[in-house]
């Protein structure tokens, strides 16, 4: 499961990238695609990092629940 937040975050950077560099110095494309592809971009940026943030702490989670003081 650690590595779809990997994946996540490395697919979002890549899509940033090409949007920041190849789509928003073409004047061929509409500002709409732009600005979807760079929110797409965010959006699966905070994608990743929550899947990994989730992932992360679960087994502190499930100890918190199962060994009580």
């Amino acid at each position: 499961m650690k590595y779809i937040g990997i994946a996540f975050l490395t697919l979002a950077s890549m899509v940033s990238f090409v949007a920041s560099v190849g789509l928003l110095e073409s004047s061929t494309l509409p500002l709409f695609v732009t600005s979807l592809t760079t929110l797409l971009s965010i959006f699966g940026l905070f994608i990743g990092l929550a899947a990994l943030r989730i992932i992360e702490f679960r087994p502190y989670l499930t100890d918190a629940r199962t060994h009580r003081d």
